[in-house]
């Protein structure tokens, strides 16, 4: 049978070179998928806010540093484009919606941080959309925090804002943190696609009949296209992780995260591309596999946490035990530090969904056995 199984799969590998075209709709998803997603949080979050000066000519040494923190473009989404102006033409912007917020600096500002007894700052916000509201007033305060932290106003000595060290942590880019996610999506999206694109082959090329004639012909065919499924896929994924990298920033850290990577991607290719050869196989037509794959696998991705963190989603409690969230977890464990009490309980629930597929994998063998004896009876 291993004979066999090894021609099997060299059969796939020259029916993917032959079709570069089904090679060329694999990668395109997830290009498209990165550059929508994350191409679109790494070039919006920048927003007009209006800056009412009052306090520029008797300490504008603060003041002017108070802004240029203020127009930081890293940390806390979003960032701001500072547009100083009077009180009449800031209102102008506000009731046009051209400023999400004006920033009111009270005449002695600065002076008053030179003497350790800051008075307070007046800032009015839009109320046009609740999330957007929310996040120029977290945006605003993050700033405030970056201005008091970066001048030491945290201090007994110019009382301010005080920060425990214990609690800080590394910002992580939310583009960043998604890049990760959809690497996961894509070690998905290959196995049930190229799975779906194997299978299928069979009955497009009519030489499914040869495969049912032959004694175990269908086991030993999807065995075959099962393992040709996965090394295809980690061929895929080394092509789509050097465009990630090149083109949009992925990191990598060390050479212990490249390890838990490739064994994350063996486990869910595992997962994915035997239920995607069953498919290809039952339908037998390859128009029929694209969608439905790129639809489920989607799915899977926004209910584990591709846009935010699993803890901080609806539905917490049901949705890590998806394969994918737990991928997610490691992933972001392994390229980010985060999420490490989350890693053991990611990789069992891995291998149990590893021991259910090869469970089904068992009820297809013995199913298809039961099917075959009564053709081998008719024949004698």
């Amino acid at each position: 049978m291993r004979p066999k199984i090894f021609a099997e799969i060299k059969k796939s590998f020259k029916y993917w070179k032959k079709n570069k075209m089904i090679a060329l709709v694999s990668i395109f998803p997830p290009l498209l998928i990165s550059l929508l997603f994350v191409g679109a949080f790494r070039t919006t979050g920048i927003v007009n806010i209006a800056v009412v000066n009052k306090d520029a000519v008797s300490s504008s040494l603060w003041t002017e540093k108070f802004l240029d923190v203020m127009e930081l473009k890293t940390g806390t989404i979003p960032h701001f484009n500072v547009i100083l102006t009077d009180e009449e033409a800031s209102g102008k912007m506000f009731e046009m919606h051209q400023t999400f917020a004006v920033l009111y600096i009270q005449e002695g500002f600065g002076k008053s941080i030179e003497n350790g007894k800051p008075i307070p700052i007046t800032v009015k916000f839009t109320s046009v959309h609740e999330d957007i509201s929310k996040n120029v007033r977290l945006g605003i305060e993050a700033r405030i925090y970056d201005f008091a932290k970066l001048y030491g106003l945290d201090s007994n000595e110019r009382p301010g804002i005080i920060i425990d060290k214990k609690l800080e942590n590394s910002s992580l880019l939310r583009s960043d943190y998604m890049m990760a996610g959809i690497l996961i999506w894509t070690m998905v999206f290959f196995g049930l696609l190229i799975g779906g694109a194997l299978g299928a082959n069979e009955k497009e090329g009519g030489t499914d009949i040869y495969i049912e004639m032959a004694p175990n012909g269908r086991i030993i065919s999807m065995i075959g296209k099962w393992v040709a499924t996965i090394a295809i896929s980690g061929l895929m994924m080394v092509i789509l992780g050097a465009c990630y990298v090149i083109f949009f920033g992925m990191k990598i850290p060390n050479l212990q995260s490249i390890s838990l990577i490739l064994l994350v991607f063996l486990m869910l290719s595992i997962v994915f591309s035997f239920p995607g050869v069953l498919y290809g196989m039952k339908v037998g037509d390859f128009r029929l596999v694209p969608a439905p794959m790129i639809i489920l696998s989607i799915t899977l991705w926004l209910v584990s946490g591709a846009l935010n963190p699993l803890e901080f989603s609806a539905g917490y409690s049901f949705f890590k035990y998806l394969p994918t969230a737990s991928g997610i977890r490691i992933i972001s464990y392994s390229m980010f530090d985060r999420g490490g009490q989350f890693i053991t309980e990611s990789f069992i629930v891995l291998v149990l969904w590893i021991f259910l597929v090869f469970v089904i994998f068992l009820l297809v063998i013995l199913v298809n056995h039961r099917k075959c004896k009564p053709k081998l009876s008719n024949q004698n």
